[in-house]
């Protein structure tokens, strides 16, 4: 795989697949033993810009991050984490809102 800041090795084993961007390049080497069967297929994002399907992606793993961190920290104060909760909660929400404001159907 081809990207701006060089090139990427992947070597997949049996039934596994690689998906990237339509804009990546890639090549494909010769087969050296046995062999290969591919299938390829395309699939639209909902959000067409770039910069906020980062945005929404960032968003997401802070989150989640943030929610698994906060909930080993606080596995025993069970009053604390009823007061953050809901606060993580409207962080999903805002990324929910985000989609939909930027995705085109």
């Amino acid at each position: 795989m081809s990207y701006a800041v060089g090139e990427h090795a992947v070597k997949l084993g049996a039934d596994d697949a690689v998906i990237y961007p339509a804009t990546s390049v890639h090549r494909v080497a010769p087969v050296s033993a046995g062999t290969r069967l591919a299938m390829m297929t395309w699939a639209q994002s909902l959000v067409k810009d770039a910069a906020q399907r980062a945005i929404l992606h960032d968003l997401d793993i802070g989150q989640l991050l943030l929610r698994q961190t906060l909930q080993h920290q606080l596995a025993n104060d069970t009053t604390a984490w009823a007061q953050i909760a809901p606060r993580l909660d409207g962080l999903i929400q805002v990324y929910h809102n985000l989609l939909r404001q930027w995705a085109e159907v």
